[in-house]
C-alpha cells in the first residue's frame, strides 16, 4: 500500500498536471478547456479511438517528464479527465471514503513509470466509465432523479 506521504505527493502531482494539461489545451484551442453535455459525449466515443495515442502520450511523459507536443485537443481533454479521475480516486483513499481501496492494485509509488501508467490507465480502465457516467448525469439530471453512479464504494 502506499505511504500517507507518497498518498499527498501524488495528489499534488496530479493537481499539477491538471492545471498543466488546462495551458496545454489553451495553447491548442486558443479557448478554457470547459467541460459540457457535448464534450463528455465526444470523450465517450473517442475513449476508445484514442487509446493508443494517449498510451504513447503517457509513455512519452515518463521518459521525459513533458507532454508530446503533438497531442491532438480531444486527447488532452482526455487526457485532463484521467487525471482529475485519478486525482479525485486517490483524494477518496486519501480520507477513507473509497471503501475497497486496499482490492486496488496499487504499484510501488516509488516506481514513477508504473505508478503513472497505473494512474492514467489502470485508474481509467477501472473508473472511467462510471465517471463519464456521472459527468453526463451531472449536465442532464439532479442528484435526486438520477441517484450517483460513483460512489466511493467503488
Amino acid at each position: 500500500m502506499i505511504s500517507k506521504g507518497q498518498l499527498q505527493s501524488w495528489i499534488d502531482f496530479l493537481a499539477g498536471q491538471i492545471i498543466a494539461l488546462e495551458a496545454l489545451y489553451l495553447a491548442a484551442t486558443g479557448e478554457p478547456h470547459l467541460a459540457n453535455p457535448e464534450l463528455v459525449s465526444f470523450l465517450q466515443i473517442s475513449d476508445m479511438l484514442s487509446r493508443r495515442q494517449i498510451e504513447h502520450a503517457i509513455a512519452y511523459f515518463t521518459e521525459h517528464n513533458a507532454w508530446p507536443s503533438s497531442l491532438k485537443a480531444d486527447q488532452i481533454v482526455n487526457l485532463f479527465h484521467r487525471a482529475t479521475m485519478a486525482h479525485g480516486l486517490l483524494a477518496m483513499i486519501q480520507s477513507g471514503q473509497l471503501l475497497h481501496a486496499s482490492a486496488l492494485q496499487t504499484p510501488e509509488a516509488k516506481d514513477r513509470g508504473n505508478f503513472l501508467r497505473w494512474l492514467f490507465i489502470d485508474l481509467w480502465g477501472y473508473g472511467g466509465v462510471h465517471y463519464l457516467a456521472a459527468l453526463t448525469d451531472s449536465y442532464f439530471c439532479g442528484a435526486s432523479e438520477c441517484g450517483p453512479r460513483f460512489s466511493s464504494g467503488v
